[in-house]
């Protein structure tokens, strides 16, 4: 049988309110306020975030404060990464 998340990354349509779903979205969302809180107070403390926020993070990445995200796990970022966001 077919999970929601497994029809999610396949890109068919899935339940967005399956509980696997729901769990994941929970934990990224306290880990991205965590580092939204702390990029510029803590930022060694907010960037050793990432590797759980994102699938893939490459090396030297920085993302300004403003950080929004569904799961975090389907999304991968390559090297010497810089986001600004407005």
């Amino acid at each position: 049988m077919t999970t929601e998340r497994e029809r999610m990354l396949t890109g068919k349509l899935y339940y967005a309110e399956d509980s696997e779903l729901k769990q994941l979205r929970s934990h990224v969302k306290i880990l991205v306020d965590d580092y939204n809180d702390q990029i510029h107070t803590k930022p060694d403390r907010a960037l050793a975030l990432l590797p759980n926020i994102f699938g893939y993070i490459g090396d030297n990445a920085y993302i300004e404060k403003g950080l929004f995200l569904d799961y975090g796990v389907n999304t991968h970022i390559g090297q010497i990464f810089l986001q600004i966001l407005a």
